[in-house]
């Protein structure tokens, strides 16, 4: 919804000077322009891997700040 075309649609729609009104009806007739489902399942599934991989980034991050309270604490137990 955030593009230029939608933009473009919706100032030929707005109707008004002081108070700018855009109808439910010119809303309705907006045309959308949505990405081929070949195209749609490509994002899909590069977005999910993206999201395994921070995912796993995370887990290693919380797995090296144990391992460093742990080391830290024996440190401190030994001196």
């Amino acid at each position: 919804m955030d593009s230029e075309i939608i933009l473009r649609q919706a100032s030929h729609g707005t109707k008004g000077i002081a108070v700018p009104d855009l109808g439910m009806s010119e809303i309705r007739n907006f045309k959308i322009p949505v990405p081929d489902k070949k195209i749609s399942h490509k994002i899909e599934y590069e977005l999910k891997a993206i999201e395994t991989q921070k995912n796993q980034a995370q887990d290693s991050l919380v797995h090296a700040e144990n391992l460093f309270n742990s080391l830290l604490q024996k440190h401190l137990k030994e001196n």
